[in-house]
């Protein structure tokens, strides 16, 4: 680690150097080139693998641990020619270049590092072997032409970089806390150049108000304070860089007490009708109706004078229903079918977990016509004749009326 940092310290200073010195190659070339005659070689660095890019096609993004290949194509050469290769590595603790051989001809100086290929009789291919950071730097291919230091060159600059990886020990994985407390979540990554770390949670969600709001938040960690329910979910931390990106999921999970609430607390209905009570239960862990290990409910509805769970196996009139949504979100429904007089009153939706529990009231009062409840109007037998029948009794008042 202390080496790879080192590196992303110097990481700006390598580059304005190799751009540089791809300046100044470019000033020899020219100079060289004017020096030429016709019966000196041609040479040029024609492929590399990657494709080389930027102004005058001179930079060679390298990715670390992998293969980098230059190809150098000679035209016109002599017996007694020798085509070479060569980089210069830069010293900056003191601002300065120095040259390293690398072969002549098919002679490499250092075969686990540096071989030389020849696909083709006027071809002298270097392959540079599991790139290191050490290794960014400009190589050049050249033929010297006489003992005066003349000759014909060209060169690539080789630019170390590396797609963003996760640190997996130094990110976060999964979490669970309670409500209130708080959490740090925290993302790493490897990468040249250094990684940006991006949060953002699944859907495009919010992120929570004390860690800044909106939609997105840059850095590698996240501290959330007074944990609320609303923040439990996926979040997800990205990092990129131009040559690639990561990531890494993580589900926080919060653990809280049921919160209660209802859509109204007053709702009518006539007799002899269905009336469905409705309210919504957010808890983690989630209240369950299930009896079987002995215990009381730990979700029900009762009425508050005698404050018992209703047993809808008792009574077919009544029927619960539980819908659940996600991240411990119910909707829990009492269904009242032929409403009687002993059913107004008020009725209490109760939900308990480990940590705590709630309630909320819900009062159920008569009213002289029937209202709609979910499905439509629903009632008993008798009690959809008598509403037929006056639905038919007043059409025919209304006729007499224009006729």
């Amino acid at each position: 680690m202390n080496e790879h940092n080192c590196k992303m310290n110097l990481k700006m200073y390598q580059i304005n150097q190799i751009m540089w010195t791809s300046f100044l190659f470019g000033i020899v070339l020219i100079h060289k080139g004017l020096a030429q005659t016709s019966n000196d070689p041609i040479l040029s660095i024609t492929t590399t693998v990657p494709d080389s890019t930027g102004i005058g096609n001179r930079i060679v993004y390298g990715r670390l641990a992998y293969d980098v290949v230059l190809t150098c194509f000679v035209e016109n050469i002599r017996p007694e020619h020798q085509v070479k290769w060569e980089r210069y590595v830069i010293q900056p603790d003191e601002d300065q270049r120095r040259q390293v051989h690398i072969s002549s001809d098919m002679d490499s100086q250092d075969n686990m590092k540096w071989s030389i290929e020849k696909p083709t009789d006027s071809s002298w291919r270097l392959r540079i072997r599991s790139l290191h950071y050490d290794d960014e730097s400009n190589y050049t291919c050249y033929v010297p032409l006489d003992t005066y230091g003349n000759r014909v060159q060209d060169f690539k600059s080789v630019v170390v970089v590396d797609p963003p990886r996760i640190i997996q020990a130094e990110t976060s994985y999964n979490m669970r806390v309670d409500e209130g407390n708080n959490v740090l979540l925290t993302c790493k990554a490897s990468g040249i150049p250094k990684p940006t770390i991006m949060w953002r949670r699944k859907g495009n969600m919010n992120l929570p108000q004390s860690a800044g709001g909106g939609v997105m938040r840059l850095g590698e960690e996240m501290t959330i304070t007074s944990v609320s329910y609303t923040d439990m979910g996926l979040y997800i931390c990205e990092a990129i860089n131009e040559f690639g990106r990561a990531r890494r999921d993580m589900m926080l999970v919060v653990d809280y007490p049921p919160k209660v609430s209802v859509d109204s607390d007053k709702v009518g209905q006539a007799k002899g009708y269905q009336r469905t009570l409705i309210c919504y239960v957010d808890a983690n862990p989630a209240p369950s109706q299930s009896t079987e290990d002995g215990t009381s409910p730990a979700l029900f509805w009762s009425k508050q004078d005698d404050n018992l769970a209703l047993d809808a196996s008792i009574d077919p009139r009544m029927e619960y229903r539980i819908i659940e949504g996600s991240y411990g979100h119910l909707t829990f429904e009492l269904k009242i079918t032929d409403i009687q007089e002993s059913d107004y009153g008020t009725y209490v939706c109760y939900a308990q977990n480990i940590i705590g529990s709630m309630t909320r009231q819900v009062e159920l009062y008569e009213t002289n016509t029937p209202q709609v409840d979910k499905g439509g109007l629903t009632g008993s037998s008798s009690s959809t004749r008598w509403t037929l029948l006056v639905l038919l009794l007043s059409f025919y008042i209304t006729l007499l009326f224009f006729l």
